[in-house]
């Protein structure tokens, strides 16, 4: 019997583009209700085809990848679009406007609604990233973190089950990290599975639940981020440097200090397990 926390599956996928080089090989991963997943790599490493082979807009050639145990491949694309929402990088780029209710409103009539459905589902999706004054704002006039946030927001007009977000906090600054984090959370929390990628471990294993990490198509580690930042030459191996605080709490151990303490996943973690250590 299959796990209906389980929203997708993937069991023995590859990739293999017409060129013949292989993008991904002997993926297995699953996606849950109400977990934020990491997909961390460097550049190249696959991070972006094994988004889309996720979300079916390319079909693995070899393996299979399931949406609540159906094949993806037996599932109509109006049906996969209800399962699946692509937040692709730099999403902010391909926002229409000009202002964000026109943006919105203009994803909900493409997802078929009508009438007063609109602006309630308009309101909704604002509501999830957090801009819910942001209706009548002109997207020209809005930063880069602002307007990926509405491309959030239209991703979610279909209310899908999973949601994949591309490197969502590239180029983005600690207040804009800190918000993405937020919505990621909120997500989850609202029974979703979300996945996100991103090339660097810091900040982004600080808003993540689970981590997987790709090395040249392979998934080489899985765990919490507590535990796979225990795994510092795998990280190094797939080209991920250790977070500060990570780092820090390395060299003490080898100096013999800190040796039953977990590893921190942020500074603010770091400072306050050194708190605890140092109070009388």
């Amino acid at each position: 019997m299959s796990d209906p926390s389980v929203l997708l599956k993937m069991d023995g996928v590859g990739y293999a583009y017409d060129a013949g080089n292989t993008a991904v090989y002997a993926i297995n991963a699953e996606v849950r209700a109400g977990e934020v997943l990491l997909v961390a790599g460097a550049n190249g490493s696959g991070k972006t085809s094994l988004l889309k082979l996720m979300g079916g807009f390319i079909l693995p050639t070899e393996g299979a990848v399931k949406l609540g145990g159906v094949d993806l491949e037996e599932l109509p694309d109006d049906k996969v679009d209800e399962w699946v929402a692509f937040v692709r990088t730099e999403s902010e780029k391909s926002l229409i406007g000009p202002t964000v209710e026109d943006e919105l409103s203009r994803g909900c009539r493409l997802s078929g609604l009508t009438g007063a459905l609109i602006p309630q589902r308009v309101s909704q999706a604002l509501d999830v990233v957090r801009l819910r004054d942001a209706r009548h704002w002109y997207l020209d006039e809005m930063s880069v973190g602002e307007r990926r946030r509405i491309a959030m927001a239209s991703c979610l007009i279909g209310k899908p089950r999973v949601v994949m977000m591309d490197d969502p906090i590239a180029e983005l600054d600690a207040a804009g990290v800190r918000v993405v984090g937020r919505i990621l959370k909120e997500l989850a929390k609202r029974g979703l599975g979300v996945v996100f990628s991103s090339h660097l471990l810091d900040p982004a294993i600080q808003l993540a639940d689970r981590v997987v990490v790709l090395d040249q198509g392979e998934i080489i580690a899985d765990g919490t981020p507590h535990q796979i930042l225990e795994k510092p030459d795998i990280l190094q191996e797939a080209g991920l440097p250790l977070p500060p605080s990570a780092e820090l709490f390395h060299r003490l151990r080898a100096q013999g200090v800190l040796q039953d303490t977990s590893l921190p996943v942020s500074m603010d973690e770091a400072v306050e397990q050194l708190l605890r250590r140092l109070a009388p």
